[in-house]
């Protein structure tokens, strides 16, 4: 999956001086993959609700204990989409109406198991830039706390795992706030 995520990154880009990085979730294990294959200079990282990278080494895509409830769920080496992983009173709220889910459940893909079970190559350096975390609650506490001992901008939003559907507004005046005030894009 690391291979398929850097092959999205298009060779060409609009021209641009710099670039700030923003993942959500799990994707924030493939930040150090985004930074190296980024055409345009990273100019800091934004990891929203996410999964932490380590400063180098290698990553697991998922936990153990995760790893091993997808592994109860898959069907012919594949999962089902990420919102059947859950009890639909765990999932329900995450979102802001119903139709916002069908929306979110229509684009959701069905990934392979063997992409949970992969380890991550981290090139240190990665996160030599300006990083700021966005915790949605407490889900990722210990991913914040480990953020805020690297030095990194760290705000909790109230809210759920899916905030960004819930309040857009809030969430995208969080997003710039760093890149604003600290000067991160010069461009």
């Amino acid at each position: 999956m690391a291979r398929e995520l850097q092959q999205a990154v298009p060779p060409t880009w609009p021209a641009v001086a710099e670039v700030v990085v923003v993942t959500h979730s799990g994707a924030g294990l493939y930040v150090p993959a985004v930074v190296d294959r980024c055409p345009a200079p990273v100019a800091g990282c934004i990891l929203v609700d996410a999964a932490l990278p380590p400063r180098q080494g290698w990553t697991p895509a998922a936990p153990p204990e995760l790893l091993d409830q997808l592994r109860a769920m898959a069907v012919d080496g594949r999962l089902p989409v990420w919102t059947d992983w859950w009890a639909p009173a765990d999932v329900d709220p995450l979102f802001p109406d119903p139709v916002t889910r069908r929306e979110v459940e229509a684009e959701q893909p069905r990934l392979p198991l063997a992409h949970y079970g992969q380890e991550l190559p981290v090139r240190a350096g990665w996160d030599d830039r300006p990083c700021a975390y966005v915790a949605f609650g407490g889900t990722y506490a210990a991913e914040a706390a480990d953020a805020a001992r690297r030095g990194w901008r760290v705000v909790t939003l109230p809210g759920g795992h899916l905030h960004q559907l819930v309040d857009p507004a809030a969430v995208a005046a969080e997003l710039l706030r760093p890149v604003r005030s600290t000067g991160w894009a010069t461009s």
